[in-house]
């Protein structure tokens, strides 16, 4: 075994070791491991850093080393070191009979060549390894990466951090972070952007549920020489009204009465709502107020234009359509993306957490779809799911729970986004308005909620 020399080696971890240690232990759930603990087993002693997972049905460990200068000597080393590594593993699920997998990641900080032979993976046992070249902020993977460890986008972005001048953190600051990360239940940051107040998911409710009691109290009355339907509140229609734009954004906010032949009604609105209430607080808490309100926004466009599209291409006939669920089918898209490709450092249990619930009500919201395709406009939910998870690709949560600050292009979309469309309520707002003084129109039409 070819080791390098003690006098060539830095003083302590080197500084991409503890930048991506910093990650493990608040992200990953890591615990850094004591070079002299017995549970090591023959890999004790022989690396500058390691953060392992001790409990659960999945054993983990992470170890940083400094291969040898020389290729030939490194390439040797790392093929003892995966051995080593395999024999671990297995030891691991020998000894505790809860695990039932064992997933190794060594990291070799400075270049080398791939072992002969086949990836290092013994039934349940997996080990990955990377290298990265400090100087250049280089990362290979060597063998594959077992899944919910960084991957080699997670440690150049370190690297590249690092090599561009920020400071990593001390031993002692990754050691306070795991000990906080415990006591807060690893969850801290995030459980304090959950607690806060959802004022934008209330906002838009309000506006919805003050919409549909002035529509209680109007739709299918007489007043100022006119038989009041939703289509005056702003419904979203194919014909007669559709050359007026701002319908695309008003019909959001109007929902079917209870009033009429529609003794129903208040289920739209009740269902809508209580939607809205738990996906928009979870994004709202989550990426926050502008975000909120420009994906529910830009989902609900979207969604009418897709329908649009669909009427013009014959594939479904003219009417006019109704209710928050574009938007709110596009929070649920949103939501489905989220620690994909944006969020990657965002706790892993909140990201399950949140999966496993916008999924489960995504199954029994799509069978509602489909039993009651006819009556709801899936065109408009489809729409709003598919582009809420486009949006989700490119915007990221708050960095306080593990995303980033909005770019400023970003910021300024979102206000463009609310600019807009608060126009286009005004402009509904005149225009019912206009009709309750005017002689009376024609009778409503048959509308298809959303």
């Amino acid at each position: 075994m070819t080791n390098v020399p003690a006098e060539a080696r830095p003083a302590g971890p080197s500084q991409v070791a503890l930048a991506v240690a910093m990650e493990l232990v608040t992200k990953y759930r890591l615990r850094v491991a004591d070079q002299r603990d017995s549970r090591l087993g023959p890999m004790a002693g022989r690396y500058e850093l390691a953060a392992a997972g001790w409990t659960g049905k999945r054993s983990t460990l992470v170890a940083f080393y400094r291969p040898p200068a020389d290729p030939d000597a490194a390439r040797q080393d790392l093929a003892e070191r995966c051995r080593e590594a395999l024999a671990w593993g297995s030891s691991r699920m020998q000894d505790q009979s809860t695990v039932e997998r064992s997933d190794i990641l060594l990291v070799a900080l400075g270049p080398v060549r791939k072992p002969e032979g086949n990836d290092p993976v013994a039934g349940s046992v997996a080990v990955g390894v990377a290298s990265v070249d400090e100087a250049t902020a280089q990362v290979a993977a060597l063998f594959p990466i077992p899944s919910g460890l960084p991957g080699v986008r997670d440690l150049g972005r370190h690297a590249r951090r690092i090599r561009e001048g920020a400071t990593a953190p001390t031993l002692a600051a990754v050691d306070l972070a795991e000990r906080q990360t415990i006591q807060g239940g690893y969850h801290q940051p995030t459980r304090r952007a959950l607690d806060s107040t959802p004022v934008a998911t209330g906002t838009l409710m309000g506006l919805c549920i003050a919409v549909w009691l002035l529509e209680e109290v109007f739709v299918g009355k007489l007043h100022g020489g006119n038989y009041l339907s939703l289509d005056d509140f702003g419904a979203a229609s194919n014909f007669g009204t559709a050359g007026d734009w701002w319908r695309n954004v008003s019909y959001i906010f109007v929902h079917e009465t209870s009033t009429g032949t529609n003794p129903l009604g208040i289920y739209h609105i009740a269902g809508n709502m209580m939607a809205l209430f738990f996906f928009g607080r979870m994004v709202e808490q989550l990426y926050g107020r502008l975000v909120l309100v420009g994906v529910f926004l830009i989902t609900g466009v979207g969604g009418i234009v897709l329908w649009s599209a669909a009427v013009s291409a014959g594939l479904v006939g003219f009417g006019t359509t109704i209710g928050a669920s574009g938007g709110i089918a596009g929070l649920i898209g949103f939501l489905l993306v989220l620690g994909r490709v944006q969020g990657r450092n965002v706790p892993v249990g909140l990201v399950s957490s949140v999966h496993t619930f916008v999924q489960r009500n995504l199954v029994f919201t799509a069978l509602f779809w489909v039993f009651a395709n006819g009556v709801v406009n899936n065109y408009v939910h489809v729409g709003g799911l598919l582009i809420g998870a486009a949006l989700s690709c490119v915007v990221a949560p708050r960095s306080s729970i593990g995303g980033r600050d909005l770019r400023m292009y970003e910021r300024v979309v979102c206000i463009v986004v609310i600019a807009v469309a608060a126009v286009a309520l005004g402009l509904a707002a005149q225009h019912f308005l206009s009709v309750v003084t005017q002689p009376p129109g024609t009778a409503p039409p048959i509308l298809l909620p959303g």
